[in-house]
């Protein structure tokens, strides 16, 4: 039987955690406060002190904590690795924005990495630590680079009903983004499949924020964002910043894996069963 270690069993390491326990394997979840998640042992632990206690001996580690919210590096990640004894694989959850801004080009897994902000150099610190950590270990290291995470309570459903603005799409260029049930079920595989390395998570259909935006509310029966520019002052100086990086992410390494199918490649779908499965009235962070 596995043992799987999910390290911040938020929005996406919920569903990893949920995969596993689907299929009888053993579950421990790290959190700063206790998840509902029936048949998951739990860690109740801060990760922000000065040093956290020994985490248990298990088959593979999903670690999803983002980084803090400022600096460059992240302390939280080097803490953790000090409290871990070294598993068969570990999957760390980092995002595609380590490739910094690419004028909208295809972008696979071989790609350099650019990071324009702090936010994306904080990942790149962090996938440098997991990298050097499991090479002195001889553990298999997988890094999921992932698009924006979306699915049931992570929809912009607050903005479209309070008439928020979106930018034109002719500011922003393309966008990129997975299901969170298919982010899970990647994470998953990928592991089962010994799958070291790197590898980018998208549903492999780029589409900009103000047409996902207008998905979201054609699915749920809701007026159409109005359009700006994307230095209207309306559009705030951190959305601004994120939205000027363009790229498309090549998944073609991730649909390669044989036992992973995308069930939402048309987002569409994906925004149409995420409105379906609980009501959706509010957005959620972390991954």
């Amino acid at each position: 039987m596995t043992h799987a270690l999910v390290i911040g069993c938020g929005y996406s390491g919920a569903r990893v955690a949920a995969a596993h326990l689907a299929r009888g394997d053993d579950v421990t979840a790290v959190t700063r406060s206790s998840p509902e998640i029936q048949g998951v042992r739990h860690l109740q632990l801060d990760i922000d002190a000065t040093r956290i206690p020994a985490l248990p001996q298990v088959d593979r580690v999903y670690y999803t904590v983002p980084p803090p919210a400022s600096g460059v590096n992240d302390p939280r990640l080097a803490r953790v690795l000090a409290a871990l004894p070294p598993p068969r694989i570990f999957a760390y959850f980092s995002t595609t924005g380590v490739y910094g801004h690419c004028g909208g080009a295809l972008v696979d897994e071989t790609a350099s990495l650019k990071p324009g902000t702090d936010r994306a150099r904080r990942r790149v610190d962090a996938e440098r630590q997991v990298n050097e950590w499991c090479a002195q270990r001889n553990v298999a290291l997988a890094i999921l680079r992932i698009a924006g995470i979306y699915g049931p309570r992570r929809l912009p459903l607050d903005r479209l009903r309070a008439g928020e603005p979106v930018p034109d799409p002719a500011d922003t260029g393309p966008g990129n983004r997975i299901h969170v049930d298919d982010l899970a079920n990647a994470a998953v595989a990928i592991a089962d499949s010994d799958g070291r390395g790197t590898w980018n998570v998208s549903d492999g259909n780029p589409m900009s924020v103000a047409d996902f935006n207008d998905v979201v509310a054609d699915a749920a029966v809701l007026p159409r964002a109005r359009r700006v520019p994307l230095d209207s002052p309306e559009i705030s100086p951190g959305l601004r910043s994120f939205l000027r990086e363009s790229r498309q992410i090549d998944n073609r390494k991730l649909l390669s894996l044989t036992d992973f199918t995308l069930r939402y490649a048309d987002p569409s779908q994906g925004i149409r069963e995420s409105l379906t499965i609980r009501p959706v009235t509010d957005e959620e962070d972390g991954r």
